[in-house]
């Protein structure tokens, strides 16, 4: 109920407070309920419904939002009050909750370069989302999804990971022909799927993935590039990318996990990961009756444990 009327208090009654309160008032309830969120970051959702709502949080003079932030649009909600600019939130430098955009008609995310998110960070349902990329990836935070956005094809960098204790998921952008992923943190899953443009895909530092990596139907995939300085690696699936050819890194490796490809009738190609697979004479790469990769497994394999 007190982040009911918090919320209430600091989002859609703003422009009442501010005929009610002066300034120095606001600013004493909204740093006193920031101190009450510390230990609570999700326990508000900060919702900016209109270009009216960034603009005012833009001018209030705050430099972080309590909690999680949802820039979102609602069911019937008339074209000319919906967000187009989020430039006004470059006052902001974090959000200690998650943030969301969904369902918006924004074309960039040109606003959100000098943010900081604490938790996860989700992109969806965005019909007229082209570039992302100034989107701030930095600092910690727990998860990053790019879903549903039919039209993006420039995603944010994200060299400057420090630490992801979640995972990377890129589904269903139809417009996305290259994913580049930089991964210097830890991360615990990546999953690329069901994007029918894209062409490459290139990760480095994969030895910072600690769980698994599924990339999959992806029309037309032709190139995946997985670089990693370590001498063991894992990848758990690649699979139904009709147009997949080479699959290419892996030059320091000497042991693989466990790994699943199949449905991946043009794949010709492992580079030096071919060569892991058959060192000491052991042919450990098997192929279904049309010719797809299907299983690979470290030496000894499971069927010798």
């Amino acid at each position: 109920m007190l982040h009911f009327f918090i919320c209430r208090l600091l989002n859609w009654n703003v422009y009442s407070l501010g005929t009610q309160f002066n300034r120095a008032m606001k600013n004493f309830i909204y740093t006193a309920f920031c101190i009450f969120l510390i230990t609570n970051v999700n326990a508000i959702e900060v919702i900016l419904h209109t270009q009216q709502d960034v603009d005012y949080y833009g001018q209030a003079g705050y430099s972080w939002f309590p909690g999680s932030v949802k820039i979102e649009s609602y069911a019937g909600q008339d074209s000319s009050t919906m967000i187009t600019d989020l430039s006004p939130l470059l006052v902001f430098d974090s959000i200690p909750g998650s943030l969301t955009i969904e369902n918006t008609i924004l074309t960039s995310l040109h606003g959100l370069e000098n943010l900081k998110v604490g938790y996860v960070i989700e992109v969806h349902e965005n019909a007229e989302l082209v570039d992302a990329s100034a989107l701030s990836l930095t600092g910690k935070f727990t998860g990053l999804k790019f879903q549903n956005n039919p039209k993006l094809e420039i995603l944010p960098s994200t060299a400057n990971f420090i630490e992801l204790n979640g995972g990377v998921e890129i589904v269903n952008n139809s417009a996305l022909k290259e994913v580049l992923l930089e991964l210097n943190a830890t991360t615990s899953w990546v999953r690329i799927g069901a994007n029918r443009s894209l062409e490459t895909v290139s990760i480095t530092d994969y030895s910072s993935v600690k769980m698994k990596t599924a990339i999959y139907s992806n029309e037309q995939l032709k190139n995946i590039f997985i670089y990693t300085e370590e001498d063991t690696c894992l990848i758990h699936k690649i699979f139904d990318n009709p147009n997949l050819e080479i699959i290419e890194g892996f030059g320091k490796v000497h042991t693989i996990g466990i790994a699943e490809l199949y449905n991946n009738p043009k794949l010709n190609e492992l580079c030096h990961l071919q060569n892991v697979l058959q060192r000491d004479g052991i042919d450990l790469l098997f192929l279904d009756s049309n010719g797809n990769y299907c299983l690979l497994y470290t030496s000894p394999s499971p069927r010798d444990s």
